[in-house]
């Protein structure tokens, strides 16, 4: 499950709690990644989001050191919102994009693009 906020991004693996909510698991044994907004990649746990390219895909790039590692992994994806879809791409003109048809996603209502 990935999760936007106005300044953060989050992403990890999905449980559903008491009420049946579907949450993001936070327990030391799941790969929970909790990201600030940053203007530049300079610290580890940050990301960017640039403006619409003109293929209209957003540059979403993240630094993040996960369990076992010594340097921080930096990724960069491309994501796009038509209607209520939300695609995803490796690619800056979207060939090879996947896409996910609940936006927001279940247990978040704070996408903000």
């Amino acid at each position: 499950m990935y999760k936007f906020s106005k300044n953060t991004y989050t992403f990890g693996i999905v449980m559903q709690n008491k009420k049946k909510n579907w949450i993001i698991q936070k327990d030391s044994q799941s790969d929970y990644h909790h990201l600030r907004l940053s203007k530049k990649l300079k610290k580890n746990k940050t990301f960017t989001l640039t403006t619409k390219n003109k293929y209209g895909y957003r540059k979403l790039q993240t630094k993040d050191k996960t369990s076992g590692m010594k340097k921080a992994y930096i990724s960069t994806k491309y994501y796009k919102i038509k209607g209520n879809k939300l695609r995803a791409s490796d690619f800056a003109n979207g060939k090879g994009y996947s896409e996910y048809t609940k936006v927001p996603t279940l247990a978040s209502r704070r996408t903000f693009w």
